[in-house]
């Protein structure tokens, strides 16, 4: 989050770690050598799609578009593999091999999370639930490249930090105790612990706002009241859950690649990561099925 790079200490690190264009890491020189860039083939996805969207005048074209768009960003994102995992071998980390099939669980957590966010959506049923979930779908493989950009240690994209306002908004306490942690924190493990603890209690948030009456359950039960609230909730709480956790495996291979891998400081990029991963998962939602309510936990 960027409020975890206000301190001089977490900026400091971030430096370290990424280091900047005027002096780059032997790591990233070795990368530049490949021509392909994550950051420009997400560009053109994204340019492609708009231009896509311009001329579709129907939902199906609208889905074809979108259906492009996350073959885009899958095929761009896919591309960096062997430049992470050239970097998990340098230093013969265990997670050697796992950079793919992490992509790819997150991927089948986003394929089985989308069917429930669609069916809160003001659309469940019909071609325009079908535009929804094509959406959905690609938002999420967005999330991935987001990741990736942020947190993979590529040349070309220098941990690309977002904007915390909304979670500011939208989990004042869980960002209080996290502040509070970070200012305090005169140590990795201590910075850790709050990167992991932001995670945690922003996914529980997010988990507590869509099994409200105005989230997921709420929603998907007035669309179709022959559902039962235990089974909507399970379903909910599961899907979530296996998202969140899908980011998790996803952000300790891209940190322990993009980093010193084993370091301290990767793993307090994991956690940073995981909040990430769970803001942008949280504001998909969001975008499909409106604001939710709810209060978010406390530590």
């Amino acid at each position: 989050m960027s409020r975890s790079h206000v301190s001089s200490m977490v900026g400091a690190l971030v430096v370290f770690a990424f280091g900047c264009a005027e002096d780059p890491s032997s790591q990233d020189q070795d990368i530049e050598k490949d021509d392909f860039s994550h950051a420009d083939a997400i560009l053109q996805c994204q340019e492609a799609k708009q231009r896509g969207l311009e001329d579709a005048l129907t939902h199906p074209e609208i889905g074809e578009v979108l259906v492009s768009w996350n073959k885009c960003m899958a095929e761009a994102n896919d591309r960096v593999a062997p430049r992470l995992e050239e970097s998990l071998e340098k230093i013969e980390s265990d997670l050697e091999g796992q950079v793919l099939k992490r992509f790819k669980l997150q991927r089948g957590a986003a394929e089985a999370l989308c069917p429930v966010i669609v069916d809160a959506s003001p659309e469940p049923g019909g071609l325009v639930a079908g535009t929804f979930l094509t959406d959905c779908n690609a938002g999420l493989e967005e999330v991935l490249s987001k990741l990736i950009a942020g947190f993979g240690g590529l040349a070309d994209e220098q941990n690309v930090l977002l904007n915390d306002g909304e979670m500011r908004d939208q989990f004042p306490e869980c960002m209080a105790v996290y502040d509070a942690k970070t200012e305090a924190a005169s140590s990795q493990p201590e910075l850790a612990d709050a990167t992991f603890g932001l995670a945690a209690c922003l996914e529980e948030g997010i988990i507590a706002r869509a099994t409200s009456d105005r989230g997921l359950v709420g929603l998907t039960i007035s669309s179709f009241p022959e559902r039962t609230e235990a089974e909507v909730r399970d379903a909910v709480i599961g899907e979530l859950g296996d998202m969140f956790a899908a980011g998790a495996e996803t952000c300790a291979v891209l940190t322990e690649a993009g980093i010193d891998g084993g370091s301290l400081l990767a793993n307090t990029l994991a956690g940073s990561c995981r909040a990430e991963a769970a803001q942008h998962v949280f504001g998909y939602m969001t975008t499909i099925v409106g604001p939710m309510s709810g209060a978010a936990p406390e530590e």
